[in-house]
């Protein structure tokens, strides 16, 4: 089958690696020069399942960076007015009601994600950034409290998590600053850190030696339905390109696509920032990575590079980093890992990055075909697009093959959510 797949961030050539490597024809368009120059480019460096779930509780609100936690959405802009309704659906989405089933979902598909992913790296030994286990920090008796409905459904979902004190903490991270207020961690064996921008330039490499073809640098304008079956996919200045699908990997980019066929895409797009500088002195930076469960902040050893990242903003997608989202990133790095990263002077080296994550809000991903013939989606998977890669491009080859799903796909059918 020919396969157009737009979009090279890390869930579209994860994709387009699998796909190909099942014998499908597969090119990838991408407006950008190279892979991962979008969103993929330096997230957070968790991946795995159970970091992603709601440990700081399950409230969703608006607000400053500057003023809290950082779970609130900031505004660096003022909504559009379709963006209302959307705002509105986030805010009340995150309620354990209507968050169960979409939690279970999620971890499900993580899982999934994790098995591939393991697998490709014994397979292809791929050479990347990369260790086992996280922590998730607690700071007060609150925090623990937050979490734990979140350890008691890993579990029940059959995830090992074990709870620590504050001593068992900073034997697992000795580097953790000893003033900082510390109830206790949990640590989640499974989980871990990688560089996901080096893990998508490795798979495109791993994909182009199976005859997978990339296209950059022209942005798809339009993929319209052939009345004798498939698509063609159109870009500026070029002859349509007949395929027999096309799947459509690109994020927000996605809506004006969808919406020449009279869908509306139910995502936005948010962003968040990071910033990574090189290990000042390797004894006093993390051993692996740790997420902050009051603030959703993150950090990660990334090799010779620490990164830290979090912040939820409702800003322009060309803006530069956010200055009091930045601000929060170096106050939680001074907090927890105060030697561990050179962000000063003329040898800091140092990368502040700002990028979009298309976020439903409520629900899984929407991975699967669309209403419109021809045309699949494999979109909206906000912080942990990382994560649930692979398993987003194992369902859709089990789709496309005809065989029973290693995964039941019906939580992640964009039918569901009239598309």
């Amino acid at each position: 089958m020919r396969v157009a797949i737009v979009g090279a961030g890390v869930t579209g050539v994860a994709a387009a690696f699998r796909l190909v490597s099942e014998g499908h024809e597969v090119t990838v368009f991408d407006r950008a020069g190279r892979p991962a120059e979008g969103g993929s480019f330096a997230p957070g460096g968790l991946v795995g399942p159970g970091w992603h779930q709601p440990w700081g509780g399950n409230g969703r609100s608006f607000g400053n960076p500057k003023a809290g936690a950082g779970h609130r959405l900031a505004w660096r802009r003022l909504p559009r007015a379709a963006e209302w309704g959307w705002l509105w659906r986030w805010r009340h989405g995150g309620r354990p009601a209507a968050a169960d089933d979409d939690l279970a979902a999620l971890h499900a598909l993580s899982v999934r994600s994790q098995e591939v992913m393991t697998e490709l790296q014994d397979r292809l030994q791929l050479d990347h950034d990369r260790s086992r286990g996280m922590l998730v920090l607690l700071r007060t008796s609150r925090d623990q409290a937050a979490a734990a409905p979140v350890v008691a459904r890993l579990r029940q979902w059959g995830q090992t998590c074990r709870e620590l004190d504050a001593a068992a903490t900073r034997l697992l991270e000795p580097a953790l600053r000893a003033d900082t207020a510390l109830a206790g961690a949990i640590e989640l064996p499974s989980a871990g850190v990688a560089n996901c921008r080096e893990w998508t330039l490795l798979m495109r490499t791993a994909a182009l030696e199976l005859g997978c073809r990339y296209e950059m640098g022209h942005a798809v304008s339009a993929v319209e339905p052939r009345s004798q079956g498939g698509v063609d996919v159109h870009r500026a200045g070029q002859p349509p390109e007949p395929f027999d699908l096309a799947l459509l990997c690109n994020g927000t980019e996605a809506a004006p696509l969808l919406q020449q066929h009279g869908l509306r895409l139910p995502t936005l797009g948010l962003q968040s920032c990071s910033v990574s500088a090189p290990v000042r002195e390797p004894l006093d930076a993390p051993v692996s990575g740790v997420l902050d469960a009051s603030t959703g902040i993150s950090i990660t050893r990334l090799g010779q590079r620490v990164r830290v990242s979090g912040g939820t903003l409702l800003a322009r997608e060309d803006a530069a980093p956010d200055p009091a989202t930045l601000r929060q990133l170096y106050a939680a790095l001074l907090d927890w890992f105060p030697g561990a990263a050179k962000v000063a002077g003329p040898h800091s080296n140092l990368q502040e990055w700002q990028g979009t994550q298309t976020v439903l809000a409520d629900g899984p991903p929407l991975i699967g075909p669309t209403k419109v013939a021809g045309i699949w989606l494999n979109l909206g998977h906000g912080a942990a697009g990382w994560t649930l890669a692979c398993g987003s491009a194992s369902l859709l080859a089990d789709a496309l093959s005809g065989q029973a799903p290693t995964l039941d796909a019906r939580p992640y059918l964009p039918t569901r959510r009239g598309l």
